[in-house]
């Protein structure tokens, strides 16, 4: 299972798709700012597998790409989620905090 594992990562990792898969996650949560998204949302306005957008959100939100939001009813699975946005230092200050949705 492992080199299964290792082959399928380092096989994405030679074709490139990891950092342009990154790139239009990023690009379209920077063009959102300062909106939070869930990843079910991301997924569907991509069109990308859910399975990809987890991974590259995850790994974005480790290198404090994003940064995580608030939790909310996800539009898409309706589940409570916590959302994720762009980190724009930046613009920080600009941001008016959005409470929660039911609170």
């Amino acid at each position: 299972m492992e080199n299964t594992k290792a082959n399928a990562l380092y096989t994405v990792e030679q074709s490139g798709k990891e950092g342009t898969q990154s790139f239009e996650i990023r690009r379209f949560l920077e063009r959102a700012f300062p909106d939070n998204y869930t990843r079910q949302e991301i997924s569907k306005a991509l069109d990308m597998p859910i399975n990809v957008v987890c991974a590259r959100v995850n790994a974005m939100v480790k290198r404090n790409i994003l940064v995580p939001g608030f939790i909310r009813p996800c539009n898409v699975s309706g589940q409570r989620v916590t959302t994720v946005r762009a980190n724009l230092p930046m613009y920080q200050d600009a941001i008016v905090s959005q409470p929660p949705f039911g609170i």
